[in-house]
């Protein structure tokens, strides 16, 4: 993990040092991420087991941390008596500390034992991904089948650039596909292939 000298660390914990782990954010998450719990990793400098509580409920925290409607912080106690902590910017941090070249050695504490069976996924959107991903821990071979020649559905096609970066889309992406995970781009089921 980084140490509190790295850049933005400081105010990271200092907003991490703001939350009062009441919870009721997780209530209003659609993926009911423990919120609370990635925050205190900040608060101890241990943004690694940040991202693995964040990968147990969501395996895009990349992109949630840019593009998410963020309803926690609507909810967030403090927000009550000045400004609610800024819950996406803290998953944003956490993520972008760890290198994707470390995300496996972070994530990935056991290997995956295969259970023999394939299961096809059509479409490489947040459902796609999130749903290969799960799969795969779980030991299916996955196979997605993907119409468009690049993965990521409208957060690739419909979100611009400068608001998702590519390189970060693909940060999340590319943990998912190094699970074993294989996609056919330019594949449209019940055009190319029957189902």
């Amino acid at each position: 993990p980084r140490g509190r000298h790295e850049p933005g660390v400081p105010r990271a914990i200092a907003e991490a040092d703001r939350c009062v782990s009441c919870g009721i954010c997780i209530a209003t998450c659609p993926a009911h991420i423990g919120i609370p719990e990635y925050i205190k990793t900040i608060r101890n400098d241990n943004v690694e087991e940040g991202l693995r509580i964040m990968y147990e409920t969501n395996p895009l925290p990349e992109i949630c941390g840019r593009i998410c409607t963020h309803k926690c912080e609507t909810v967030c106690s403090l927000g009550h008596r000045g400004d609610p902590i800024s819950i996406r910017w803290l998953k944003r941090y956490i993520a972008d500390q760890v290198p994707t070249s470390d995300y496996q050695k972070v994530l990935l504490q056991d290997s995956i034992e295969k259970n023999g069976r394939k299961v096809a996924v059509i479409g490489a959107g947040p459902a796609g991904l999130s749903a290969a991903y799960y799969l795969s821990l779980m030991g299916y071979q996955i196979t997605i089948f993907e119409k468009l020649p690049a993965a990521g559905g409208m957060m690739r096609y419909g979100i611009p650039e400068y608001r998702l970066p590519y390189d970060q889309l693909d940060k999340d992406i590319n943990y998912i596909l190094s699970l074993g995970i294989d996609i056919k781009y330019n594949t449209e089921v019940g055009k190319d292939i029957t189902l």
